[in-house]
């Protein structure tokens, strides 16, 4: 069973993605099978490791969501990616932004991604979710916290 880690801010700019990779390739260094979860619209995690045509994908986290939404059956595996560093990467782009919207009017969305954890936790060490800033931040602000076990909350304070 994977320890499934998320670092979340509603703010962009504060390090969500950095911390992200850094923690996850610092993880897989000491031999550890990680799972990076790219849960933002506009792809930052899936960018920043080099995965830069990610329009053309068609398995990311937004396609498992509808997959997992419209009960069809779920292949865990499919549409991660293996980066040379070592992580494994579930993409994410601009599908998801029509997917937040989605959203809003759907029966039990904040178990969504819980389902996706139990069905590939048993195949990693860590799982880590990068959280998105977007209009719909609380849907998947507790989509994720229903299946996290390890929360870093970036504080801002404005002065």
């Amino acid at each position: 069973m994977a320890r499934v880690i998320s670092i979340v801010c509603q703010k962009g700019g504060v390090g969500k993605t950095s911390s992200s990779v850094n923690l996850g390739v610092g993880l897989a260094r000491h031999s550890k099978k990680v799972l990076l979860i790219d849960a933002d619209s506009q792809g930052s995690l899936s960018l920043s490791l080099g995965f830069t045509d990610t329009k053309r994908l068609t398995d990311t986290i937004a396609s498992i969501m509808s997959k997992i939404i419209s009960e069809s059956p779920v292949d865990p595996a499919k549409g991660i990616l293996k980066h040379t560093e070592g992580v494994y990467v579930l993409p994410a782009n601009n599908d998801l932004a029509a997917m937040e919207m989605f959203l809003v009017n759907v029966y039990g969305r904040e178990s969504i991604m819980r389902e996706y954890i139990n069905l590939i936790s048993p195949e990693y060490d860590y799982i880590k979710a990068i959280s998105l800033v977007s209009r719909s931040f609380k849907v998947h602000l507790y989509n994720r916290l229903l299946f996290v076990y390890h929360l870093f909350s970036l504080y801002i304070v404005y002065q």
